[in-house]
Formats: C-alpha cells, structure tokens, sequence
C-alpha cells in the first residue's frame, strides 16, 4: 500500500510505565485515507499509534480520500485517554 503512515505516536510529559504515556487522542489525523493501514481503516487499530483498540475507543472522525472518482473515507479511532486527564 502506497503512502502508508509512519508517523512517531505522540507523547505527553505526563510518565506511565514506560516512562511516557501516549496521547493518541491528540494527535492529527493522516491527510488521506491510503495514509491508513487496513486495520486503521476498519476502525481496528488506533490511528495515531496502530495498537490494536479495545474499550474506550475514542472516535476521532474521518479521514477522506478518492479513487478516480469513488469517494473512500474511514471513520478512524485513537486510544483512550489517560485516565487521570486528558
């Protein structure tokens, strides 16, 4: 798949076991839909990070795309929030 998204997974300051806590609610979306793996696109897998989604899924909106005159989009996610804030 041509394009695909290799962006870094956002960090806060905020620190988590790791050492850092994502804030894959956060980040911006890809600009086009062929940007998106397979598994973003179904709405299995984070957006921003590509870790496989579970309960609390946040809805972060679609991301748009054509080809040739068929319209793609995909209603994507992100992970949750931490949960002592946003």
């Amino acid at each position: 798949m041509a394009g695909r998204w290799h962006a870094s997974p956002p960090r806060d300051a905020q620190t988590g076991t790791d050492g850092v806590v994502p804030a894959c609610h956060r980040a911006p979306l890809p600009d086009d839909f062929w940007d998106l793996s397979a598994e973003q696109a179904l709405g299995r897998a984070c957006v921003a990070c590509g870790r496989a989604l579970g309960a609390g899924a946040v809805y972060r909106g679609p991301v748009l795309g054509r080809d040739g005159a068929m319209l793609l989009d995909a209603d994507v996610y992100a992970c949750p929030p931490p949960a002592d804030g946003p």
